[in-house]
């Protein structure tokens, strides 16, 4: 199976594991020294990953939609690379509060996969896109 196959796997893996909200699931699918790009921000690391993802906190996120929709993709040998879009949706409340909002966001991203002594994982990702609260 060639690289574009495998990062199409990849990427449906991402997706089912924020839909479980599994942390573990999530981070098995990068690189220890894999980066994220958010917005034009930089995260180094799993540890950076797991704090910029998976911190404890007072607000509850929970994600309710999320579809990654592979636009472009490409590979050879140990490197490969996917360009798409992924639309979510997610509520948001705070520990102690009966307050709930409401989120959906379309966000292009670009990734880099490396394959290293066999498989292949996320090394970067970067995504930039549009975050909208939805009042009801």
């Amino acid at each position: 199976m060639g690289g574009a196959n495998y990062i199409a796997i990849i990427e449906k893996n991402f997706e089912a594991a924020w839909l479980k909200n599994d942390e573990s699931a999530v981070l098995s699918l990068f690189w220890d020294d894999a980066m994220l790009y958010p917005n034009g921000n930089t995260i180094k690391g799993i540890a950076g990953l797991k704090k910029f993802w998976f911190s404890p906190s007072d607000s509850v996120h929970t994600l309710s939609e999320y579809e990654i929709k592979i636009e472009d993709v490409y590979g050879e040998k140990n490197l490969a690379y996917s360009i798409g879009v992924h639309d979510m949706a997610w509520t948001a409340t705070s520990k102690g509060k009966p307050d709930l909002q409401k989120f959906i966001a379309t966000r292009y991203f670009v990734a880099i996969y490396v394959r290293r002594n066999g498989p292949w994982k996320i090394y970067k990702r970067h995504w930039s896109g549009k975050l909208q609260e939805i009042k009801e």
